[in-house]
Parts: structure tokens; sequence; C-alpha cells
């Protein structure tokens, strides 16, 4: 369903956007953001399931997966990408996604709002 793949898309552009809000509210130049960046990106990823299903890993592994957003848009695109899931199917992922967006967009507005402040 391509309303679904578009779906995914922006909510977990808007996710990486607020992460990218609140660590560029942390770091003092663009380089310190990009070097801490990376490394939490791709550690998110792998406990996400970006690269290798949560199914191969011990149940315990799954659930600390799923304190990341990766995990859930895996989620979403397995269902969209193999099954042809539409957005109420993938509605669950979509809402958890849009939590994530809704609580660290607003962590990052308030972190910006106090850095540019003081």
């Amino acid at each position: 369903d391509p309303l679904a793949v578009v779906a995914l898309v922006v909510v977990f552009a808007v996710v990486a956007t607020a992460c990218g809000l609140l660590v560029g509210s942390f770091a003092r130049d663009p380089d310190q953001a990009a070097s801490v960046m990376t490394p939490v990106a791709v550690a998110m990823g792998m406990l996400g399931g970006c690269m290798w299903p949560l199914e191969v890993v011990p149940p315990v592994m799954r659930a600390i997966g799923h304190l990341t957003p990766h995990a859930w848009a895996m989620d979403g695109w397995i269902d969209v990408l193999t099954a042809g899931a539409g957005v109420p199917d993938i509605a669950v992922p979509l809402a958890v996604l849009a939590a994530f967006a809704v609580v660290v967009g607003t962590t990052a507005t308030l972190r910006l709002r106090h850095a540019l402040t003081s």
C-alpha cells in the first residue's frame, strides 16, 4: 500500500528530525553532534532490528529493541513489505512512532529554548 509506505517514511523522518534536534541542543558544534549521533544511531539500528531480524534474538533483547523507534519502524516495514499491509494494519507502529516524535520533539524544543535563552 503506497499510503502505508508514505506514512512510515514521514513519521520516522519526524522522529529522526526530533532526535537530531535533541542531540544538536546539547552539542557545542556540528562535529560534536555528528560524533555522538552516528554511533547512537548505529546502536539503535542494531537493537531495533535494522541489521538483523529481531526474531533471531532472545525475547529480552526483542523487548529492549522495542525501546527504540527503529524496532517499531521495522515492524511496520515488515508488515507492509511482506504482507501488503495498509495504514490500518500498521496503526500500532505508526502510533508508537508518533509518540516517540512528540516526546523527543517536545524535549528537544524545551532544551533548545533553554539553550538559546541562557
